[in-house]
């Protein structure tokens, strides 16, 4: 609607949409406006920008459903101006793209200080944690939500979330055998390995209630490990909302802030929720913490993200079922329940089998994915634009299932504990930073 330098001059005149992907003048998703002077070194400029955003129905990354909104990628987002070096650039200059289906987000580290005014009956949830709210005389009330070092911001708001929250305890979660067997692995002092207590909040739907506790252990044992692994979880809160069935906006991240999603009657030994909560967190690494050009290299989250989960879920779920079979035959999905073959008196000549009619198989995290990836190999190259991709599988593909493979290949070459070492290192060395391609193989010829 309006931006002006504060103190200065209205620069809404000088506003112009950019295409700088794939020159389609319909696109309004960058805008670029050239100041009338420039910004010296070391210099600052405060900007007022007005604006509104109107949502959609909900549709993968954003929008409403009923009286539920997930509200992401909802304000003005400054580009990233990388220096001459910086992601193997050779002179400075500004990465900035457009919004694609396939695509996810790129952005720089900043303070978040965000007021959020809702009705009064409205449980919201945000990236951050919560500093103050006050109620208004028109019947809303406002939030004020807080976080540094973070580089996006997202809420969710429902009349009908139950909010359960419960404290992560480090010290309750580690053991000091688990501590001496990692330091030995990653050859630190046990005390570099040392967490910090974390306020998790869940936003559950009315109908989940049952599945708390198992939530809550897919984020405990995602914190536990990511952090062992990889460095401490550096925030005080992590919020987490279980959204509506249907409502397009399950399975994202936003830092601090992530949403999931389950079933009414999630079978005993599947992965449902843990699965998707322990991918949704262990982006707070790979993507939060780590911040890489999702644009260009998707692998670089994505794919360190399943390579890494499947890790936790091979140690904290090692009896989990991938499938079901029913009389010989795999069906799809997990049954919540066994049901005993019926004695039939002619099931040794007929062959029909005895014992459960549903029964789980087990397909091990080093392997899952390997038939999808050997069907669409040849569709593209692992590393490139993502909105360049051939389609939607080959992205899916080629930022996560080929990565977490090509990363369990790498580490069945280097071993385990070379491995470890690799992927801490990489972590450590590029938090709050934008690596690339080439700054993950150094740290691999390093270690």
């Amino acid at each position: 609607d309006k931006i002006q330098i504060v103190g200065g001059p209205d620069l809404t005149a000088l506003q112009a949409f950019v295409h700088p992907d794939d020159d389609n003048a319909s696109d309004q998703t960058v805008m670029r406006i050239v100041l009338p002077r420039p910004i010296p070194p070391h210099g600052t400029i405060e900007l007022a920008v007005n604006f509104t955003s109107k949502l959609p129905r909900a549709v993968a990354r954003s929008g409403f459903e009923g009286d539920y909104f997930l509200i992401a990628q909802w304000f003005p987002k400054i580009g990233v101006y990388e220096g001459p070096g910086e992601r193997d650039r050779q002179q400075g200059g500004w990465n900035c793209h457009q919004y694609h289906a396939n695509t996810e987000f790129y952005a720089d580290y900043g303070v978040y200080d965000v007021d959020l005014t809702v009705p009064s009956n409205y449980i919201v949830g945000a990236t951050g944690y919560r500093r103050g709210s006050r109620h208004n005389t028109d019947g809303t009330i406002t939030y004020n939500q807080y976080q540094e070092d973070v580089h996006d911001f997202a809420w969710a708001a429902s009349p009908r979330f139950l909010v359960d929250q419960r404290a992560f305890d480090w010290r309750l979660e580690v053991t000091a055998d688990e501590l001496q067997q990692w330091a030995k692995i990653l050859n630190v002092a046990p005390d570099q390995l040392a967490l910090r207590n974390v306020d998790v909040i869940f936003l559950l739907e009315p109908g989940h209630r049952n599945v708390a506790d198992r939530y809550f252990r897919a984020v405990f044992n995602a914190m536990k490990y990511f952090g062992l692994w990889y460095g401490q979880y550096p925030y005080d809160t992590m919020t987490i909302v279980d959204v509506p069935r249907h409502s397009a906006t399950c399975c994202m991240e936003y830092p601090t802030f992530i949403t999931v999603g389950t079933y009414f009657w999630p079978a005993e030994h599947g992965l449902s929720p843990e699965g998707v909560t322990v991918h949704e967190f262990g982006h707070q690494f790979w993507y939060g913490l780590v911040g890489n050009n999702e644009f260009e290299e998707a692998w670089l989250d994505e794919g360190f993200n399943t390579y890494s989960d499947g890790k936790v879920i091979d140690v904290a779920y090692p009896y989990h079922c991938s499938y079901n079979n029913s009389l010989g035959m795999p069906v799809p999905g997990f049954s919540w329940f066994q049901v005993p073959a019926p004695a039939f008196p002619f099931a040794g000549v007929l062959g029909v089998p005895v014992g459960p009619l549903f029964s789980c198989v087990q397909s091990p995290e080093r392997t899952a994915g390997r038939g999808f990836y050997l069907d669409h190999v040849k569709d593209d190259d692992l590393v490139r634009n993502g909105w360049q991709y051939l389609n939607g599988p080959s992205y899916g593909l080629n930022s996560y299932t080929r990565v977490g493979l090509t990363l369990r290949t790498l580490e069945s070459y280097l071993g385990e504990d070379v491995m470890a070492r690799v992927m801490r290192t990489y972590h450590q060395g590029w938090r709050y930073r934008h690596p690339d391609t080439r700054d993950f193989i150094a740290v691999v010829n390093e270690v």
